[in-house]
């Protein structure tokens, strides 16, 4: 019983056993499992968050990788966009510099009937001389030896046209430096370049005949005169004006001398050697420079052009004309002067030729001697400009007086104009500087200065004193013909708040002859704002009485030459009667000049002059600016002090 029991007991134990072991293991395999998931969800875990970053990153690159695309794309259609619509040429070319691609420019140029740009090498549309040149560049520019080609080429356009082109190329290369292809970019400079010869042409060329202009003559003086210093031949300087062309203006009027002015340009061309400068200066003047010329080789070409040109004849519809020319002529010697001074002389000699009857040649002599005295000569112009500049002129004045003294009329001063040496402060005569002003243009400037001087200073002077005065002013023979100043005086006359008659003018027979038309209309336009005229030096001429029948003329000035021997020659005597009685039938009045004696005075005044002039009525005295007193000189009133100059 008990062993059975045991055997129960132990039997019971061994199943507690089994179960406690069986329930260990499932335990131990709940743990074991329990920990082996942990490891998994762990491991799934880490690689799940591994492939969430890599499909980030994927993401991310791809993103970029877009991005680029886009930008690329972006990039592509902006170079499109510009090579579709550059105004300039622009191809792409392959290595062997056959065309890929090329914008509308570039077909416009070469190929605009095809549809699409023909492939075809580039170099076939350039020049043959410029080809080949530009093939063995490309050549070496697709090898890598060249960064890029920028070249002047002359290409052919579609219609065969040659086109002055600038063509610039530039290559691709991949990653690697390897050559992919090239942008090429062609501009068309053709018009450019004629509007750049066009303007520099203007620049240097008179429009009207072609020939250089002033400033380019000058350059080309400047580089004869500095020959000059070492070469032993020297060339030679002509300046030359046209005598007789105003006829032609005024008659047939500017189209008709713009066209004599062409065929005179064309005949001194023909007149000078090949390598000789032409040009216009303005105007009806011309210049000419004899490139290393032999002294008695430049005479004859002046004399050949002053021969050629007197026996041209212009023709202009019905009208036939004749002209001339006065030519002065220097050697471009720099130990005569600078080239200012070489332009004195020759402006100088051609004025000399004018004096000496017109269509002539003057030649300066050859040394220093005769440069020094024409260049004497010519300074007058440089001193008679600086007068004006810094006022150095005085205005003197003389009275002029009525011989009937029963008649009460305003006082009468002749104006008269002294240079004063800002040296010495002595005073230049008229005599000394007129001539000189007269040969080289500056009358009218001159006269212009007196009559503004004048008007501003008896401005005041007549506003404050109130004088009872009438003022003669001498006008030169250049002023009566010059149009810009006889508008200029009308002006001035007009703004003048002076009382009519105030200014009066005188004009010699001289100047008359020369501009008769000019002289008449000036004279009937003052006359008519209240100026009267008087004819000075009457008698000098060989036409004087014709003259007054055609003139405004209110006074007649007796010539001084017939009024000095006038006690001594009886013909003096008759001829001055004569004047007299002819003035009064045409109702003029005559003033008798260069009275300086009292017998005189009773002369004129028994043979009916009607004013008399001179020192035995009144010396000259300074009317404006008043200077002050130079020392050791006379009153004002005193007899002037000159010198010759």
């Amino acid at each position: 019983m008990e062993t059975s029991v045991s055997i129960e007991i132990l039997v019971g134990a061994l199943l507690l056993l089994v179960v406690a072991a069986w329930r260990g293991a499932a335990a131990l395999r709940a743990k074991l499992a329990e920990r082996t998931d942990r490891r998994l969800r762990a491991e799934v875990s880490e690689r799940t968050r591994s492939i969430e970053e890599a499909k980030r990153q994927l993401e991310a690159s791809n993103e970029r990788l877009r991005a680029e695309i886009e930008a690329r794309c972006e990039v592509e259609a902006r170079f499109r966009k510009a090579f579709e619509n550059a105004p300039i040429g622009m191809a792409l070319l392959d290595a062997g510099g056959v065309l890929i691609d090329g914008n509308p420019a570039l077909k416009r140029m070469f190929w605009p009937a095809a549809d699409v740009t023909p492939e075809i090498s580039f170099a076939r549309v350039i020049g043959t001389d410029d080809r080949s040149r530009f093939a063995s560049q490309y050549s070496r520019l697709a090898d890598g030896g060249l960064e890029h080609l920028d070249e002047k080429l002359v290409c052919l356009g579609h219609d065969g046209e040659e086109l002055q082109t600038i063509v610039n190329v530039s290559p691709v290369l991949a990653d690697g430096g390897q050559f992919l292809y090239s942008v090429l970019q062609i501009q068309d400079m053709t018009e450019s370049l004629k509007l750049t010869v066009q303007l520099e042409r203007q620049a240097t060329s008179d429009e009207l005949t072609g020939l250089l202009n002033r400033r380019a003559f000058e350059t080309q003086l400047e580089e004869a005169w500095r020959a000059g210093q070492s070469d032993d031949v020297k060339s030679f300087l002509m300046f030359m004006d046209l005598d007789q062309f105003k006829v032609v203006n005024d008659t047939s009027g500017h189209s008709a001398g713009d066209q004599l002015l062409k065929s005179v340009s064309d005949l001194l061309r023909d007149s000078v050697r090949v390598r000789d400068t032409v040009a216009r200066l303005g105007g009806d003047e011309f210049g000419i420079i004899l490139w290393n010329c032999p002294g008695d080789v430049a005479k004859r070409i002046a004399e050949g052009i002053r021969a050629a040109v007197e026996t041209f004849r212009f023709h202009w519809d019905t009208e036939t004309y004749r002209i001339g020319v006065s030519i002065g002529c220097v050697a471009i010697d720099p130990a005569i002067g600078d080239i200012g001074e070489l332009q004195q002389l020759a402006d100088a000699a051609c004025y000399a030729a004018k004096e000496a009857g017109r269509n002539r040649v003057h030649m300066v002599a050859e040394g220093k001697d005769s440069a020094r005295m024409h260049r004497g000569q010519v300074r007058w112009v440089q001193r008679i400009r600086e007068a004006m500049d810094n006022n150095r002129f005085a205005i003197y004045a003389q009275p002029i007086r009525r011989l009937d003294d029963s008649i009460d009329e305003p006082e009468r001063l002749e104006v008269l104009l002294r240079l004063r040496d800002p040296e010495t402060r002595r005073l230049i005569p008229p005599g000394a500087f007129l001539p000189a002003a007269e040969r080289y243009g500056m009358s009218v400037e001159l006269d212009r200065w007196v009559v503004k001087s004048l008007l501003d200073a008896l401005f005041v002077h007549q506003a404050f004193q109130a004088d009872n005065r009438q003022y003669w002013i001498n006008l030169s023979g250049s002023s009566i013909g010059d149009k810009r100043f006889a508008d200029f005086l009308m002006e001035a006359i007009e703004r003048s708040p002076l009382p009519p008659g105030t200014i009066n003018f005188e004009i010699t027979e001289t100047a008359v002859i020369r501009s008769v038309a000019e002289a008449g209309r000036l004279m009937t336009a003052l006359r008519q704002m209240g100026c009267e005229f008087a004819l000075d030096d009457f008698g000098s001429g060989l036409s004087s009485f014709g003259y007054l029948k055609k003139l405004p003329v209110d006074y007649l000035k007796i010539d001084g030459m017939f009024i000095r021997d006038l006690l001594r020659d009886k013909t003096d005597r008759i001829f001055v009667k004569s004047i007299i009685d002819i003035a009064h039938t045409l109702n003029i009045r005559t003033i008798a000049e260069f009275i300086e004696t009292k017998e005189l005075l009773e002369a004129v005044r028994e043979l009916g002059a009607d004013y008399a002039q001179g020192f035995a009525i009144g010396r000259p005295f300074v009317l404006a600016p008043k200077f002050p007193r130079a020392a050791n000189s006379g009153p004002e009133s005193a007899e002037i002090q000159t010198i010759a100059g």
